[in-house]
Protein backbone atom coordinates (compact mmCIF):
# COMPACT_ATOMS: atom_id res chain seq x y z
CA UNK A 1 0.00 0.00 0.00
CA UNK A 2 1.62 3.21 -1.10
CA UNK A 3 -0.99 5.66 0.68
CA UNK A 4 -3.03 5.13 4.29
CA UNK A 5 -6.34 3.76 3.61
CA UNK A 6 -8.92 2.27 5.50
CA UNK A 7 -9.82 -1.49 4.23
CA UNK A 8 -13.08 -2.79 3.43
CA UNK A 9 -12.87 -6.75 3.11
CA UNK A 10 -15.31 -9.30 2.14
CA UNK A 11 -14.95 -13.03 2.30
CA UNK A 12 -17.16 -15.84 2.46
CA UNK A 13 -17.07 -19.95 2.77
CA UNK A 14 -19.19 -23.14 3.54
CA UNK A 15 -19.39 -24.49 6.97
CA UNK A 16 -20.10 -28.00 7.88
CA UNK A 17 -20.90 -29.73 11.33
CA UNK A 18 -19.49 -32.80 10.43
CA UNK A 19 -19.21 -34.51 13.50
CA UNK A 20 -18.44 -31.75 16.17
CA UNK A 21 -20.82 -31.03 18.62
CA UNK A 22 -20.04 -27.44 18.37
CA UNK A 23 -23.39 -25.72 16.80
CA UNK A 24 -21.92 -21.84 15.51
CA UNK A 25 -19.41 -21.59 12.38
CA UNK A 26 -17.62 -18.56 12.71
CA UNK A 27 -15.98 -16.04 9.97
CA UNK A 28 -13.48 -13.09 10.09
CA UNK A 29 -11.04 -11.14 8.38
CA UNK A 30 -7.98 -10.09 9.55
CA UNK A 31 -5.23 -7.62 8.61
CA UNK A 32 -1.61 -7.97 9.85
CA UNK A 33 1.14 -6.16 10.08
CA UNK A 34 4.72 -7.73 10.40
CA UNK A 35 2.91 -10.83 11.78
CA UNK A 36 0.37 -8.86 14.69
CA UNK A 37 -3.38 -8.72 14.01
CA UNK A 38 -3.72 -4.71 13.71
CA UNK A 39 -7.43 -4.67 12.01
CA UNK A 40 -10.01 -6.89 11.82
CA UNK A 41 -13.92 -7.52 10.61
CA UNK A 42 -16.57 -8.16 12.46
CA UNK A 43 -17.59 -11.72 12.81
CA UNK A 44 -19.94 -13.37 10.36
CA UNK A 45 -21.64 -16.77 12.07
CA UNK A 46 -24.38 -19.32 11.25
CA UNK A 47 -25.85 -22.07 13.57
CA UNK A 48 -26.57 -25.42 12.84
CA UNK A 49 -28.59 -27.31 16.02
CA UNK A 50 -29.37 -30.36 13.27
CA UNK A 51 -27.59 -33.71 14.14
CA UNK A 52 -27.54 -33.98 9.76
CA UNK A 53 -24.04 -32.65 8.79
CA UNK A 54 -24.93 -30.14 6.18
CA UNK A 55 -23.12 -26.74 4.77
CA UNK A 56 -24.32 -23.05 5.90
CA UNK A 57 -22.89 -20.42 4.46
CA UNK A 58 -21.16 -17.77 5.97
CA UNK A 59 -19.89 -14.49 4.86
CA UNK A 60 -18.64 -11.03 6.47
CA UNK A 61 -18.48 -7.74 4.63
CA UNK A 62 -17.08 -4.66 6.79
CA UNK A 63 -14.42 -1.59 7.17
CA UNK A 64 -11.77 -3.21 9.52
CA UNK A 65 -11.95 -2.32 12.63
CA UNK A 66 -8.57 -1.27 15.03
CA UNK A 67 -7.26 -3.97 17.18
CA UNK A 68 -7.82 -7.60 17.49
CA UNK A 69 -10.98 -7.97 18.73
CA UNK A 70 -14.21 -8.81 16.23
CA UNK A 71 -16.56 -7.56 18.92
CA UNK A 72 -14.78 -3.90 20.29
CA UNK A 73 -16.74 -1.74 23.01
CA UNK A 74 -15.92 0.94 21.10
CA UNK A 75 -15.05 0.37 17.42
CA UNK A 76 -13.15 2.84 15.03
CA UNK A 77 -11.86 2.23 11.68
CA UNK A 78 -8.26 1.40 11.45
CA UNK A 79 -6.65 3.71 9.50
CA UNK A 80 -3.65 1.59 7.25
CA UNK A 81 -0.39 3.54 7.11
CA UNK A 82 1.66 2.65 3.68
CA UNK A 83 3.15 -0.42 4.01
CA UNK A 84 2.59 -4.24 3.71
CA UNK A 85 0.19 -6.13 4.69
CA UNK A 86 -1.54 -9.50 5.15
CA UNK A 87 -5.44 -10.11 4.90
CA UNK A 88 -5.93 -13.32 6.45
CA UNK A 89 -9.46 -15.40 6.41
CA UNK A 90 -10.11 -16.77 9.78
CA UNK A 91 -13.12 -19.58 10.33
CA UNK A 92 -13.83 -21.23 13.44
CA UNK A 93 -16.79 -23.06 15.55
CA UNK A 94 -17.79 -22.43 18.92
CA UNK A 95 -20.85 -22.85 20.64
CA UNK A 96 -21.24 -26.19 22.62
CA UNK A 97 -18.92 -28.68 23.70
CA UNK A 98 -15.75 -29.51 21.82
CA UNK A 99 -15.33 -33.16 19.97
CA UNK A 100 -14.26 -34.01 16.97
CA UNK A 101 -13.91 -31.32 13.67
CA UNK A 102 -15.50 -29.68 11.41
CA UNK A 103 -15.15 -28.20 8.11
CA UNK A 104 -14.85 -24.95 6.13
CA UNK A 105 -15.30 -25.25 1.94
CA UNK A 106 -14.45 -23.00 -0.67
CA UNK A 107 -13.26 -20.00 1.54
CA UNK A 108 -12.73 -16.79 -0.52
CA UNK A 109 -12.07 -12.92 0.16
CA UNK A 110 -11.12 -9.77 -1.35
CA UNK A 111 -10.49 -6.01 -0.41
CA UNK A 112 -11.36 -2.66 -1.41
CA UNK A 113 -8.78 0.23 -0.41
CA UNK A 114 -10.89 3.14 0.79
CA UNK A 115 -9.58 6.42 0.43
CA UNK A 116 -6.62 6.16 -2.13
CA UNK A 117 -6.96 5.55 -5.46
CA UNK A 118 -3.45 3.23 -5.78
Amino acid sequence: MKRAARVLASAGAAWDRNSTNLHTGTLSIELLKDGTVVAISPQGFASSFSAEAQRIGLNVTAVLFAGNSPFPSTPTYYEAAPGTYTLRLHGGASDGSCTDSSTMWRGWQTYLLLGTSQ
